[in-house]
Parts: structure tokens; sequence; C-alpha cells
């Protein structure tokens, strides 16, 4: 089943072109590393550095491409490979603590989660600092449970928190304290865990892998630190619509929003827990009361681990859907403690779980396969959200492509940095640049927008339908429209 799932996965690599502007923005970044060769200091447009993220899903990406060559898959296939670890992570974990068939239907149910099957081989730094989360969460338990190997597991947990140092920064710290410190407060396991953990010795082995690549990048780009740490971790999520904000736009949601998030997110899983609790609720409390203590605190742990994230953001207006990622591996694994509760089961499904199981299953598989057929054939359908038939249509043609208004990094990717942006100023003026660049900002003013009709060429101008009336029939006088697209037109000069 795990296995149809998977190659259902990397179908969708192929044929889902780039339609989140997150995911465009990534790959670009990830692709002008290749070109410039610059693996210390990721681009977000050349020679302005990307501070708003560690450079460990960017270099992940990067490597995809260095190796395949610049595509959809290849910026893709090291995030997928990131999620088979993960789920070979959980699995393990899983099946030392409650067998394997519990493992095999946890992992499953992780994998086919909305936000965990989307995430799978999505461009983006989430997963990687789930792993890295994670990988901390399943090693401190394990070495607070596994007396033979306690000092590994004991510097393991620190190398999965430098992991998700450099996947996304301090959150990652966070989002681990928080289910370890709620599971030793309420268990009162404060002295063993202070005997099981490498604290002096394991810090010091975090701080050896993630510092350098800190200190190299503020050394670089003088103001990094500042920015990534005051703003990017305090001003992001305490200031409501937050303006200060480099490469994006804060988002501002009502209050607790991040719940809603959680149980969309979990769909179609997250109704069987809630249900087991209303028509089960004496027998499903008492089983997992049994199955926590049974298992030296197994169900209080895994519940502070699924609701770490939810906890942490629960004040927080500016929220997104992947920020209830790294609670969503345990948030699997207690769905389904919860689910086999209502039975009365310890970790074996009943026939009637199964059939349900696979049903559910059938039906995700069944939802993604027919939106496979429409991304192959009917690509017209999504291209409101992606520019690469625009590209690939500009490139059977062979000219200059040159865009006017807002940055679109699929278009970058696609035409491999060709693409020339005109806007009504040069948002990254103010920025600092870079030290000897491969290339320069390829930016034009609105005020040379005569340029297009003064180069001796014959350009290619895109632009948003809504935006054309900003500009005098005597300009487009000079030009011919030969493409519609859902939002943009696509015109060429007359010659």
């Amino acid at each position: 089943m795990l296995t149809g799932l998977l190659v259902l996965r990397i179908v969708l690599m192929f044929v889902v072109p780039q339609i989140d502007s997150t995911e465009s923005r990534y790959a670009e970044i990830s692709r002008k590393i290749v070109e410039t060769g610059n693996w210390l200091t990721p681009q977000h447009d050349y020679a302005v550095p990307f501070w708003a993220k560690p450079p460990l899903s960017m270099w992940t990406s990067a490597a995809g491409m260095q190796v395949f060559g610049v595509s959809d898959f290849s910026a893709r296939i090291g995030i997928l490979l990131v999620s088979l670890v993960l789920l070979w992570l959980i699995y393990r974990w899983c099946k030392q603590a409650r067998g394997r068939e519990f493992a095999a239907v946890a992992v499953t149910i992780l994998f086919t989660t909305v936000i965990f099957f989307t995430s799978a081989a999505f461009v983006q730094t989430d997963l990687l600092m789930v792993l890295g989360t994670s990988a901390a969460m399943v090693a401190f338990w394990n070495a607070m449970h596994n007396d033979r190997r306690q000092l590994v597991w004991g510097y393991l947990f620190f190398v999965g928190l430098a992991i998700g140092l450099l996947a996304k920064g301090p959150v990652a710290i966070v989002l681990s304290a928080i289910p370890i410190g709620g599971w030793v407060l309420f268990r009162n396991e404060w002295i063993r865990t202070w005997k099981n953990i490498p604290w002096i010795s394991g810090t010091l082995l975090m701080l050896l892998i993630a510092a350098p690549w800190y200190y190299l990048a503020e050394k670089a780009t003088p103001g990094y630190l500042e920015y990534f740490f005051v703003g990017e971790h305090y001003m992001r999520y305490t200031v409501s619509g937050w303006e200060g904000d480099m490469y994006g736009n804060a988002h501002s949601k009502p209050i607790g929003t991040i719940w809603l998030l959680w149980l969309a997110m979990l769909l179609p899983w997250s109704f069987l827990p809630l249900m087991a609790i209303i028509f089960r609720r004496n027998s499903t409390k008492d089983h997992l009361r049994r199955v926590n203590n049974a298992k030296s605190g197994w169900m209080s742990y895994v519940t502070w681990w699924a609701l770490a994230p939810v906890l942490f953001f629960t004040v927080s207006r500016n929220v997104i859907p992947s920020y209830v990622l790294p609670g969503v591996p345990a948030a699997a694994v207690w769905i389904l403690e919860v689910w086999l509760a209502g039975y009365g089961r310890d970790s074996r499904m009943t026939l009637p779980m199964q059939k349900v199981m696979s049903a559910i299953v059938l039906s995700f598989a069944g939802i993604w396969v027919v939106a496979c057929i429409i991304f192959a054939f009917y690509p017209q359908v999504i291209s409101k959200n992606s520019q690469k038939q625009l590209v690939l249509d500009a490139q059977e043609m062979g000219l200059p492509l040159y865009y006017y208004g807002k940055r679109q990094y699929s278009a970058e990717f696609y035409s491999d940095g060709e693409v020339v942006r005109i806007t009504d100023k040069d948002p990254y003026a103010e920025h600092l640049q870079l030290e000897n660049a491969v290339k320069k900002p390829k930016f034009m003013l609105k005020s040379d927008i005569g340029q297009l009709l003064e180069n001796d060429q014959q350009d290619l101008f895109a632009i948003r339908k809504s935006e054309v009336v900003l500009f005098s029939e005597d300009f487009w006088s000079h030009f011919e429209q030969v493409k519609e697209y859902k939002k943009y037109l696509l015109f060429r000069e007359i010659k």
C-alpha cells in the first residue's frame, strides 16, 4: 500500500509544476546556488542574500539539481528522500515500542495525512526541520528507555537539534523543548533526564555542527544574525502584520487559527480519534491510561509531541499550514493509539478497523490519481498560479522575456534566471549586495521601460491582465498579443 502511494507521489513530482510561490521561491534560490557556486550564502536574487532561513533545505534541493540538472523533479527529489528517512525513523521507533504491525499502520497514517503527503516532495524548509526535531524526540525517548545505548542516543538527540538549527533555526529547539519539558515536568523525570542526557558535551556537539555556518554567514553578510534572530524569530510571531519582512508578507490570522489548521492538515484521519472519544469515552480513557503506564509514559510523550506546535503558535496570528508539521509524526501515532483504544485493543488492528483504513487510503489515493491526470493532461487548469507554460512558450519563440510588476519566482526558475522584471522601483536597492556576484540584479525601473522599444531587438512582454490599463495606447501600439493565460497576457514587440 505504501509502495503504491510512494509511486503516486513520485509521479506527481514530474507532472505538477510549481504552483505555489513558496516552493518556487526556494527552488529558485536553490537553482542560484548551483549556478553561482555560492553554497555559503543563499541568494534571494543575484547578489542579494537570503536571510530568512538557514540553508540546509536549499542545499538539499541544490544537490538534486547538481546531480540531475534543473527541473521540478531534481528540485524535489532531495526533499522526498528526507521524507522517506523520516518515515523510516518513525517506523523503527514505533516498532521497538509497540510492535511491527503498529509501526506499519502508524507510518501509513503519517504518509497519508494531507500535510505530510503534500510536503513529502515540496521544496520548503519545514520537512528538514521536522526530520531534525523528530530525530531529537526519538533519540531523547530512547536515551531515557535504552540503558545499553543511552549515551549514543543522548548525543543523537543533539545531532537532531543541530539539523533543526541548520534547517530553520532556534524554533527547532523550542519545538523540541516544549514536549520534552512538559513530559519531564508532569512525570517528575528531572533526575533521570539530567543523568541520561549529556547536556554539556552534547550542547558543544550541537554547536560544533551548526554554529560554523552562522558565523560564516554573518561574516559574509553583516547584519544577518540580527535580522534572523530578532526579526524572523520574534517580530514575525509577536507583531501582527509585521512589515519588516524582507522577503514576503506576514500573515495576520485570528488567535487560535493554528488549532483549525492542525485538524485540517491531519485529514483524512483527524475525525477517527474524535469518534473513539465521543462514543467510547470511558473505555478509551482507561485503555490509554494503561498503555501510558505500561510503556513508561509513552502516551503522555506522544501527546506532548503532537500538540507542541499548536501550543506554541496558539497566540500567534502569523501562521500557515506547514507550522503544524513538527507535531504530525507524533499526531499519527496518537491517532492510532486512540483509535485502537476505542476498540479495546493494544496494538493490533481489528477487521473492521482494517476495512475502514483500507477505504480511507484507497479514497485518498483515488483523489490524488484524479489530480495527477488533471495535472498531466489539462495543465491549463493550474496555469493560474504557474509560469511554466508561459516561459516554455517564450523559449519556443526564442525572444527575451520581460515581466511587469510582481515577482514570479517560477518564471525565474523555468527560464534559468533569464527573465527580466520591470517594476515601479527596485525593492532591494538598500539591501546589502554580495561581493563578486556572478550576475547583477536583473531589475529595470518603470521610468526606463522605454528600453523595451529602444534596444534594437524584438522582446516579449508578460503582464497581468489587471495591469494592462497602467500603460497608454501609444505604448501598446508597439506590441501584439500572442498568448493569453489565466492571469497573464503575453505580448510580442512589433519590429
